[in-house]
């Protein structure tokens, strides 16, 4: 039987190969969007933790996580302001702006937990639990 095809007969895809997800990551706040598996958003990161986050990515395996903040007026966000489920994304491009934004492309690879939190200097980490996709 071909690996792509179920007993019933029906074609199924194989899942995508996708990066394995470390342990501990550098963690990004989200003000309002969410990332999902598989899903390329543009994000526009300015605060000086997140940038930090996305720096020590980009010196590794280009991998995040994407924690959505509770209260998006919220300017300087503890792990008490983000949800306890993100995403892990992968930095797919970068572009520094003059104004020290930087404006992201990513690409959601898995929905993860924050389970401990390990340092908010000079970027927040964490270490994640992958889930399960329901």
């Amino acid at each position: 039987m071909d690996p792509e095809t179920t007993q019933n007969g029906k074609a199924e895809k194989s899942p995508p190969d996708r990066p394995e997800i470390p342990k501990i990551l550098p963690v990004v706040a989200v003000r309002d969007q969410v990332v999902y598996p598989y899903m390329g958003a543009p994000l526009a990161v300015a605060r000086p933790r997140s940038v930090e986050a996305i720096d020590q990515a980009l010196k590794g395996d280009h991998m995040v996580a994407l924690a959505l903040q509770k209260d998006a007026q919220t300017e300087d966000p503890t792990p008490a302001d983000l949800h306890e489920i993100g995403a892990a994304a992968v930095v797919v491009r970068m572009w520094k702006m003059p104004n020290k934004q930087v404006n992201l492309l990513v690409q959601g690879v898995a929905r993860i937990r924050f389970q401990e939190w390990l340092s908010a200097d000079p970027c927040l980490r964490a270490t994640v639990e992958e889930l399960e996709e329901p």
